[in-house]
């Protein structure tokens, strides 16, 4: 178990690139937390982690 604020959700949502898997089941225990990784991971979110951390870059519009 890891403590509040370490990084969970960061480990969820690179671990399917770590693995070079297509497709990653997450299992979670409630729905708060549910809601809490969905938001994380959902690419319109304010909270994504890819764009928060810069793993992945700001989406840039085409001209």
């Amino acid at each position: 178990m890891l403590p509040v604020g370490c990084g969970k959700s960061g480990l969820i949502a690179i671990s399917p690139y770590a693995l070079q898997g297509q497709r990653t089941l997450v299992i979670v225990p409630g729905t708060r937390i549910r809601i809490q990784i969905g938001n994380d991971l959902r690419a319109n979110s304010e909270t994504n982690f890819y764009e928060r951390c810069h793993v992945i870059g700001a989406s840039v519009a085409i001209s």
